[in-house]
């Protein structure tokens, strides 16, 4: 894996950028039939995202709180209007596990009210596969971590499919920039073991370091 190119400040993008997610898009979770694109859903405004130090809320009715630590693509339009991959950041799309399995259809109602993104992001074709390390501090003492890799080289789409599947987006001609949570690797809750209100969620990047920390707040 390459290194990193300098960072940028992702803070200038969010006024204005719409935030959308896939679901079930990882090769893990099996092909898609016909080859299809993978389920996706609207997350909302850039401005709505918590950076680097936030508190992620949730409800307090939350059945069983996935942390979801994802490679986002970072998708500008182009003076021809379309939205191309201009670069990648990382963020954590918290996704109650429970409620999704009782309906995968419902996938919004599944969602976390907020999710976190770096505040940095990187120009640049985004990495094929890259390590990552997730440490789950529990309020209660004493903390969880796993390994996993993440990046393009993992998704059911390429990169061109990527691009024309956003294209096809509800809402997306309302955007100059898109940030794209392309999904993660299975994370504590499939363990049984979810995260609940006070812990917090740390996400190390190979030769990044720590780029993303923040407690959840079931309180909503």
């Amino acid at each position: 894996m390459p290194d990193h190119d300098a960072p940028l400040s992702l803070l200038p993008l969010l006024d204005g950028a719409g935030v959308y997610g896939f679901a079930k898009s990882y090769r893990s979770e099996g092909p898609i039939p016909g080859g299809a694109t993978p389920p996706y859903f609207f997350r909302g405004s850039g401005t709505a995202l918590v950076t680097d130090g936030g508190d992620l809320r949730a409800s307090r009715d939350s059945v069983m709180l996935s942390e979801e630590l994802e490679l986002v693509l970072v998708l500008s339009c182009t003076g021809t209007g379309a939205l191309e991959v201009a670069g990648y950041t990382f963020g954590n799309d918290l996704t109650d596990l429970g409620r999704f399995r009782a309906d995968p259809s419902g996938i919004m109602h599944a969602k976390a009210p907020a999710a976190a993104v770096c505040s940095s992001w990187w120009r640049g074709d985004p990495p094929v596969s890259l390590d990552v390390g997730v440490t789950v501090r529990r309020a209660a003492g004493g903390s969880q971590r796993y390994e996993a890799r993440i990046g393009t080289d993992h998704l059911t789409l390429t990169r061109d499919r990527v691009e024309e599947a956003v294209a096809g987006f509800a809402g997306v001609d309302l955007f100059r920039t898109v940030l794209l949570f392309t999904g993660a690797p299975r994370g504590l809750a499939w363990a049984g073991q979810p995260v609940t209100s006070g812990d917090t969620v740390v996400l190390e990047v190979d030769r990044l370091g720590p780029v993303l920390a923040n407690r959840v707040r079931c309180d909503g």
